[in-house]
């Protein structure tokens, strides 16, 4: 089999843009919250699309149901359990945790981290 000059060329442009359009590479978001009864501490692992929940008393995985990274942080929306309240986080320097209930009430605190 013989290859062009154009063939070859074709070749090496179709690796490099393989290697450009890698996915973003695996990153663990964290931060530090705290309201009125407790401090905890979440977690976000994209590649595993893993959302975990910590304090002294233990941790907990959240679902994860999508998130979204952007420029000045990362915004993951998912529930508590299956059949828990849903929950917003923003992880950022100055980020935020907000619970989100079925009676149309909502709980935001003030996180710190990323």
């Amino acid at each position: 089999m013989k290859f062009s000059t154009l063939t070859g060329w074709a070749l090496i442009l179709g690796l490099t843009l393989g290697w450009v359009a890698q996915p973003a590479t695996a990153e663990t978001y964290q931060m530090n919250c705290k309201n009125s009864r407790y401090s905890y501490r979440v977690s976000f692992d994209n590649e595993a699309k893993r959302f975990r929940w910590a304090s002294d008393a233990g941790q907990v995985d959240y679902i994860v149901i999508r998130y979204k990274t952007e420029e000045d942080g990362v915004t993951v929306w998912g529930k508590v359990r299956q059949y828990g309240n849903d929950f917003v986080a923003y992880f950022s320097t100055e980020g935020w945790m907000k619970s989100l209930y079925a009676n149309g009430s909502s709980m935001t605190d003030i996180c710190r981290g990323r």
